[in-house]
């Protein structure tokens, strides 16, 4: 019985990498959610960071039936030392806050819809586990930060909304930011910042 499972949990794992070698290919290094958006920003592909979200959004709602099924997964590390499922998702959830917030100039409702199931996924995962979100404060981004990230985003050509996005992003991440940190200190991963060079 065990040596049956061991191909199927291999396959699930294999899908579940795929999207995170891919990740890094996408973005540059090192991996931030303004550095994934500036290199689409720079080589005029904008358009398909859409498509991007839309494929992360099918790898969500795949990481939630197969990690909820077999909760094992969610140990097992990436081959690569600096890479993790959980930090390229932050990645992913941290570019459709942006995004809902009025930052990065891609479609709206794709974020929204990627961020949805990307937070269903992350909170039944942990419901399996037993992991609470953080009651403490956590913060990746301080508003000395999102000043920087604006900073960088404009450099590129991008719009980045109006004076009051630094609220409606803060209000995004609550929703999603201390089950993400307490999901990364539950697996001992570190988060990657919001921020990096472009």
């Amino acid at each position: 019985m065990v040596i049956t499972y061991l191909p199927v949990l291999y396959q699930l794992y294999s899908r579940r990498e795929t999207h995170v070698i891919l990740m890094d290919e996408r973005s540059g290094e090192p991996v931030s959610a303004a550095s994934l958006i500036c290199n689409h920003s720079r080589r005029n592909a904008i358009h398909r960071l859409d498509a991007l979200l839309a494929a992360w959004e099918q790898w969500s709602a795949e990481l939630l039936e197969s990690h909820v099924s077999y909760p094992m997964l969610s140990y097992y590390r990436s081959q690569h030392s600096d890479q993790s499922w959980l930090a390229a998702m932050a990645v992913i959830m941290d570019t459709c806050a942006l995004r809902m917030a009025g930052v990065g100039g891609f479609d709206q409702f794709q974020a929204e819809r990627t961020l949805a199931m990307s937070t269903t996924a992350l909170r039944n995962i942990s419901e399996i586990l037993r992991v609470q979100p953080m009651k403490c404060c956590y913060n990746r981004m301080t508003q000395n930060t999102f000043y920087e990230l604006i900073a960088q985003l404009q450099q590129n050509g991008l719009p980045v909304g109006g004076a009051d996005v630094w609220a409606g992003l803060s209000e995004i991440r609550d929703g999603y930011e201390p089950l993400l940190a307490a999901m990364a200190e539950y697996f001992v991963i570190g988060l990657l910042p919001w921020l990096s060079s472009c």
